[in-house]
């Protein structure tokens, strides 16, 4: 069986959404950093220099700071833009002020991460093999099926 590269989660997810093209590369980033102390709804971000108000509206932001940050993971809707501004406000606040360290992704409108989030989700459990455990004359024998196996028996 061939060796695959270990990837993180965040590194598959962005696999994904650039093949798919779901992200936003007017600045060609994947990652954006904001620049500034936000709130709880706004982010400041310098490379949000071009386009018209509202342009990002609907699209969808993914909190990509670290994993200790309580941000970390969260996936909020843009409710509004401003080039003029420099900002994004979101539709459903954040559960800490944004700052310097706030990293995000900015992805299209029509291509929510959570959907690639539960592809992701069902592709690992497709190949990850199930565990079951049988009681047995006071033992437990641990039986491990695959997936392949169980979808031949239904």
């Amino acid at each position: 069986m061939p060796v695959t590269q270990a990837r993180t989660r965040k590194q598959v997810r962005q696999s994904i959404g650039l093949a798919l093209g779901g992200f936003d590369l007017s600045d060609g980033a994947i990652e954006h950093t904001a620049d500034d102390t936000g709130s709880l709804v706004t982010i400041h971000d310098s490379s949000l220099l071009f386009g018209s108000n509202n342009e990002h509206r609907g699209k969808w932001i993914v909190s990509t700071v670290v994993a200790t940050d309580s941000n970390a993971g969260l996936i909020r809707r843009v409710w509004e833009s401003s080039p003029d501004a420099r900002e994004l406000r979101l539709a459903t606040p954040l559960l800490k002020e944004t700052d310097s360290s706030f990293t995000y992704e900015l992805w299209r409108a029509d291509m929510p991460p959570q959907m690639v989030n539960e592809m992701m989700n069902r592709y690992i459990s497709n190949i990850t093999p199930r565990v079951r455990f049988r009681h047995r004359t006071s033992r437990f024998i641990l039986a491990a099926t695959s997936i392949t196996s169980r979808c031949h028996r239904t």
